[in-house]
């Protein structure tokens, strides 16, 4: 892993983003403004030349701001990234389990009409 408190260290522009696909759930994220140096077609663009990068369906809602952040120290980096990743295991878990419980519930009602002598029969 390279240095985190030097990679974060350097100064960055970054701006409010906003979701535009489906309906606007009244959030935003800041997120950092990437530039590059090619169009929309990967031609490159004249030498000194940038263009922002969009992002998907998210549009940048605000002006970018230049920021420095400062990172937290390793151990505690480490704890916020196991803490994430036990909520997102925790999560896949629960989203698991239901649709295991779907298909369950699914396989129990035709198991049901295959022992029920009156399925299929007409008077």
């Amino acid at each position: 892993m390279t240095d985190v408190k030097e990679h974060f260290g350097k100064s960055r522009k970054v701006a409010l983003y906003m979701y535009m696909g489906g309906a606007l759930q009244g959030y935003v994220t800041v997120r950092e403004v990437r530039y590059v140096n090619h169009d929309e077609r990967y031609k490159p663009l004249p030498e000194g030349q940038l263009r922002e990068e969009l992002d998907g369906a998210n549009a940048r809602i605000s002006e970018p701001i230049e920021v420095t952040f400062v990172a937290c120290n390793n151990d505690e980096m480490v704890a916020n990234a196991v803490a994430a990743l036990d909520e997102e295991e925790r999560r896949l878990l629960m989203e698991l389990n239901r649709k295991i419980a779907e298909v369950r519930g699914r396989k129990a009602q035709f198991l049901a009409l295959s022992h029920n002598p009156d399925v299929g029969e007409t008077s």
